[in-house]
């Protein structure tokens, strides 16, 4: 459900090179502000179904807190920063693209 409409499928559009700089670009900034060792960040594009995974984001850290940390920085800045559009299909609506987060 999304702006009131059920969503039936959706298509996610990305630039696959300009996504791997962000993601690097994301880590750097995780490593540096949460003393994240290592990451990955995860992030699936085109064709989707509702309620399929779509981002996984693994750190190491030295204490779980700072993990936790550096996973809600990493998925807040990924939402808002890294080039993926999404396009919604719905009964009541139709096809539309939705707004970054």
């Amino acid at each position: 459900m999304n702006l009131g409409d059920a969503v039936s499928e959706m298509h996610m559009e990305c630039y696959p090179e300009m996504a791997t700089r962000e993601f690097e670009r994301l880590v750097a900034q995780a490593k540096r502000r949460f003393g994240v060792e290592s990451a990955l960040l995860v992030h699936r594009y085109g064709h989707l179904m509702p309620g399929d995974p779509i981002v996984v984001i693994a750190v190491a850290t030295e204490h779980r807190g700072e993990a936790f940390d550096a996973c809600r920085f990493l998925i807040e800045a990924l939402k808002s920063s890294a080039p993926f559009w999404k396009r919604e299909q719905t009964q009541a609506s139709g096809s539309r693209w939705v707004a970054s987060a």
